[in-house]
């Protein structure tokens, strides 16, 4: 089922995608390209995200153009403190990120924790599409 996502951006070019792997120094999942091809970043109506270790809310899906990449621009913010292979795609009302890796699992990066030994990420979905039709719209699923 396609979720509904609120103030999208125009449809991003291949060539903003291959901006964003070359400096994230890797391929981006098929999954994930198809995603932001589709919705363009935007806010979930459905913002909950439901995991064992608690309730995840998610503000906006970061958006994708060539030179003038959300998704780019917070990676290039945040690189001093998020480990190499992690690639913030969307963010939490606590300034907080959901990342996703080459192999195409989605952690959460929990910002106040980044100089811990797990670097305050937690995974929480082994793929976005799982991640994606897992939001819902309240905390109670």
């Amino acid at each position: 089922m396609m979720k509904t996502f609120l103030g999208t951006q125009p449809i991003p070019s291949e060539l903003a995608f291959t901006e964003i792997e070359k400096i994230a120094r890797f391929r981006l999942p098929a999954d994930f390209r198809e995603h932001w091809s589709i919705t363009y970043g935007g806010s979930p109506v459905d913002y909950h995200f439901l995991f064992e270790s608690g309730v995840f809310l998610i503000q906006q899906f970061l958006s994708i153009k060539l030179g003038e990449s959300e998704l780019l621009q917070h990676y290039q913010d945040l690189s001093v403190m998020l480990p190499q292979g992690y690639l913030p795609f969307a963010y939490d009302p606590g300034g907080n990120y959901y990342c996703i890796t080459e192999s195409g699992e989605i952690f959460y990066w929990n910002a106040e924790h980044w100089d811990e030994s797990d670097h305050g990420l937690e995974k929480i979905a082994s793929s976005l599409p799982i991640f994606i039709e897992g939001l819902c719209f309240s905390e109670k699923g």
